[in-house]
């Protein structure tokens, strides 16, 4: 479910998300050109429909992208770091207290935030600062959590009438 919605969530803001528009190349006449995958992106009002004659190769090649993504995110202790990104650049101590973490407890799920190219490493002096790559995956996570919260609060309400 999390990585359906942000599937969706990628799909519905490809023009301006770095999750699905950091592949595109350029755009003529409505139709968009995918430099990796070759396929043909067409734009209707606003939305993002893919042509009828992509390559089932290249529709997996993207779903097994999607994956891999989703298994960078499906941690707790990743999910809180990303949270705590959404406000600016932060260090490993800070990143590792906002987590409730070890320092180097921390590195590690920050090394595999890195190696799935969601956040990005800066060196200011002795200290490395990481940020999110696009803050469109920190809003995505959100959606998430509003999913999974109104998902609860029609439980317990269910719960209340039964």
């Amino acid at each position: 479910m999390a990585c359906h919605a942000l599937t969706s969530f990628a799909t519905n803001q490809a023009e301006y998300s770095g999750l699905a528009t950091s592949l595109l190349t350029k755009k003529l006449r409505g139709v968009t050109i995918s430099k990796y995958t070759n396929i043909l992106m067409l734009w209707w009002h606003g939305g993002l429909e893919l042509a009828e004659n992509i390559d089932n190769g290249e529709l997996t090649e993207i779903f097994r992208r999607q994956a891999e993504l989703c298994k960078s995110l499906a941690d707790a202790k990743r999910l809180m770091i990303l949270n705590g990104l959404k406000d600016g650049p932060k260090s490993v101590g800070e990143l590792a207290e906002i987590a409730g973490l070890k320092q180097s407890n921390a590195s590690q799920h920050i090394g595999i935030l890195r190696r799935a190219g969601v956040i990005k490493p800066e060196r200011q002096g002795n200290t490395v600062y990481y940020s999110l790559v696009t803050p469109k995956i920190a809003a995505a996570c959100d959606m998430v959590r509003q999913v999974i919260a109104e998902e609860i609060q029609r439980s317990e309400a269910l719960g209340k009438i039964l």
